[in-house]
């Protein structure tokens, strides 16, 4: 067979001002981007050193040595993208493996190929990851395929790539377990699954874009993105009746646990984020909700709405929205990113969610049961709710269009909310004080703009949280060098910035057994594979 693998021409600018040309692969299913020694030299990238094993298939091993930050350019137009990548010494073997038979299928004239040599046998300077070759996949795809042949063609926004394979009656020179092979295999994904996740992705941003507004206050109002325009769902208060009971015999056992689920619902209230009806309708959505009980300093019991429960229909409000795209880096990304910074300064965004209105259209699918003057009433949630599987995409995207919006007033805090935020988490840094202080400054400004608060900021730059009030400062983690504080789920101790990891020692009084330390290893979050 004759195979083929998404590739592109691009542009590296160079560190002089220049550019090089380099021929980049596109894999959907690598979680990180590559770059070669020697186009990182050629490029005179400064490179952070650091040590990373990648494992690929069969214990066939590489390892980086180094970091660095580089943006590439479309051959066809202005589009650029800046990427975090891990240098290897080699991506690839040539690709493709052997001389593609371009004559044997037939391209339309008016296409602009991001690689018009997509057919002689290369090799690879570059690799694209998985999110940033996910975000440049555009609406468009042509099939080739016929007989035997399994092609398609692809629009992103660098150009048209073409992916898949025919057979042929040349003789193969054979496969072999190693990189490049391992490459070839996992970019060939289904075509279907991939039109499937942009055409998703393509729909909730229309429609975010069509149904977003702003109040007079500067804070964004939002409709859940269903998948149909007449949702129903049926009866759904039974269920919530039932599982409403259910939490109150537990808050009836816990006196501690009762206080704080109370301050919790009376807090909701009293901000406005959720509402008294007058009178109860049948259509819409009831959301069960529970408890959860969080080790926190700030939050002891969460309230947690569970819009998966199933109504009459069988149907549960998750099942009618469209499943939210990934907009943001990986975790990976952004831990690794940030060890190029000198300085590294994190903050979060108070209460995110719910800083962001639901249209009002909308909110008979957010009703909750409540007690009201002790009797049981029904009230509607007024603001993005966490369990509702389309918040985390209208909580980030929001985000985004702020610093669309609001972005010319504060350049660097645009920034800093497009590209270092995972969730409601900021992890950024520079390498001068001053530039610390001008993305702390015009990320609190910019944000509040949109009605949200940034709080618990903390840096290993002792000046760079200097005179903050205590309230937006993490005051305990800067006033003790041992406290580490918690980001992305690794702990990080400002004094020595080190990155650790907490690992609880297992029952040794027992029996180990190959199934407990699996589990015990299971237990340790580790994104960047240490």
């Amino acid at each position: 067979m004759s195979q083929l693998i998404m590739t592109a021409e691009v542009r590296l600018r160079e560190v002089g001002g220049g550019f090089v040309n380099c021929r980049a692969l596109l894999d959907t299913c690598a979680t990180a981007n590559f770059i070669t020694e020697g186009m990182a030299k050629r490029l005179k990238a400064w490179i952070k050193p650091c040590e990373f094993r990648i494992d690929v298939i069969d214990n066939i091993r590489t390892a980086a040595k180094g970091i660095t930050e580089i943006t590439f350019y479309s051959v066809h137009g202005q589009f650029n993208k800046k990427l975090t990548c891990l240098v290897i010494p080699r991506i690839a073997e040539s690709i493709p493996n052997e001389l593609f038979p371009r004559e044997s299928i037939k391209l339309p004239s008016n296409i602009r190929l991001a690689d018009p040599q997509f057919h002689v046998p290369r090799q690879i300077d570059l690799l694209i990851g998985s999110g940033a070759t996910l975000s440049l996949f555009s609406i468009g795809q042509l099939k080739l395929s016929h007989d035997k042949c399994d092609l398609y063609v692809q629009k992103t926004l660098i150009g048209w790539v073409i992916v898949g394979e025919i057979p042929n009656k040349i003789q193969s020179k054979g496969e072999s377990c190693q990189l490049a092979n391992f490459f070839n295999r996992v970019a060939l994904v289904s075509s279907a699954k991939r039109e499937k996740i942009v055409n998703d992705n393509d729909a909730c941003e229309t429609h975010y874009k069509l149904n977003t507004t702003r109040n007079k206050e500067g804070r964004y109002i939002v409709r859940l993105p269903f998948k149909t325009a007449r949702p129903q769902l049926g009866n759904s208060r039974i269920i919530a009746m039932r599982r409403f009971h259910a939490l109150m015999r537990k808050l009836k056992g816990n006196q501690m646990w009762a206080i704080e689920y109370k301050k919790v619902m009376q807090e909701y209230i009293d901000t406005g984020h959720m509402t008294l009806l007058n009178s109860e309708t049948e259509n819409g959505y009831y959301l069960p909700h529970h408890a959860v009980i969080k080790d926190s300093l700030t939050t002891k019991v969460r309230v947690v709405f569970d819009a998966s429960a199933k109504g009459e229909m069988g149907l549960s409000l998750n099942d009618l929205l469209l499943t939210d795209p990934v907009i943001q880096d990986k975790i990976f990304e952004h831990l690794v990113r940030i060890r190029l910074c000198k300085y590294m300064i994190t903050a979060d965004i108070e209460k995110m969610y719910r800083q962001i209105l639901i249209d009002e259209r909308d909110r008979c699918y957010q009703k909750i049961l409540w007690l009201h003057q002790n009797e049981i009433r029904t009230f509607e949630l007024n603001t993005v709710t966490f369990g509702v599987s389309s918040s985390s995409f209208l909580a980030i995207r929001t985000l985004k269009q702020l610093a669309e919006d609001e972005g010319n007033k504060f350049p660097i805090g645009a920034e800093v909310l497009k590209n270092n935020l995972y969730v409601d988490d900021l992890l950024t840094g520079a390498d001068t004080l001053n530039e610390i202080l001008d993305i702390r400054n015009e990320s609190i400004a910019l944000l509040k703009l949109g009605g949200f608060k940034i709080r618990k900021w903390a840096s290993n730059h002792p000046q760079a949280v200097e005179f903050m009030d205590e309230k937006m400062s993490d005051i305990e983690f800067l006033k003790n060098d041992t406290i580490e504080k918690k980001t992305l789920g690794v702990f990080w101790n400002a004094t020595s910035d080190e990155f650790s990891y907490a690992v609880q020692k297992g029952d040794m009084s027992s029996k180990i057994t190959k199934r407990n330390i699996l589990s015990s290893v299971a237990k340790i979050f580790d994104p960047l594979g240490l």
